[in-house]
């Protein structure tokens, strides 16, 4: 598949020219929101944070009001939530699961090897060292088949249960990796009435000429409801940051 990346890319950058709209809205950390709604809505799911609050921090500056449900299946992320601070953190409620289609508890693998530190807001470090990647990841990224790779169990939920304990979010921005598709298909076939939805498609997996075709279903079948499908962020990877609002 590597030696096909160039034209992997070639195949996807034409998709989002043709399927989306380029709208290059608000940065907010490492994503792009209209700053209008973000000053109208009242709550955020961020899925997917590892240690990174970036994105919410800077919109609780823009919309002081916001609440922010977080959710990540990383024992790190659970450490460093209560460990750490910064701005606005009592407007964020941390919850130690992943999203998968179904509850449950499942294997997510994660990078042995050390990664170095990034810096967020105010020049305070956060990092990805669980890099936490469902159980297929093994098959598409040589790293992840190192002898010494491992995996933690981890708390899984879907949306519909993650709505009815913590009540319905005007925005959820998921950062899901393979299960990218598997998060569209459950707000489109459960229509479930979210106003804002942000979601990274990662097209390694499991297939990438599949996952662009499912790409291109999601994007009409989001238009067909209502949606405006938009490309917030042009990227360099074989990755698509996809926006759908109301």
């Amino acid at each position: 598949m590597m030696q096909n990346l160039s034209e992997l890319k070639s195949q996807l950058r034409k998709i989002e020219e043709v399927h989306l709209d380029y709208t290059p809205y608000e940065e907010y950390g490492r994503y792009r929101f209209p700053i209008d709604k973000i000053k109208e809505y009242s709550t955020v799911y961020s899925i997917g944070v590892s240690k990174d609050v970036d994105m919410e921090i800077a919109m609780a500056t823009d919309n002081p009001n916001l609440k922010f449900h977080c959710f990540d299946g990383s024992p790190e992320s659970a450490q460093w939530w209560k460990t750490d601070s910064w701005p606005f953190k009592p407007q964020m409620e941390f919850h130690n699961v992943c999203y998968a289609p179904d509850n449950g508890t499942h294997k997510f693998y994660f990078n042995p090897t050390e990664i170095e530190n990034e810096k967020g807001y105010g020049d305070r470090p956060y990092g990805r060292e669980y890099n936490l990647k469902p159980h297929f990841i093994k098959s598409v990224d040589s790293i992840y088949e190192d002898k010494n790779q491992s995996h933690v169990l981890v708390e899984t939920q879907n949306l519909r249960t993650m709505i009815n304990k913590h009540g319905m979010p005007d925005l959820i921005k998921a950062d899901t990796w393979g299960v990218w598709y598997d998060t569209c298909r459950e707000i489109l076939d459960h229509n479930i009435p979210v106003k804002c939805f942000h979601v990274r498609a990662h097209l390694y997996c499991p297939n990438p000429h599949e996952a662009m075709f499912d790409m291109i279903e999601v994007i009409d079948e989001f238009r067909s409801k209502g949606y405006n499908a938009c490309l917030s962020r042009k990227r360099e990877n074989f990755g698509c940051d996809m926006f759908f609002i109301k």
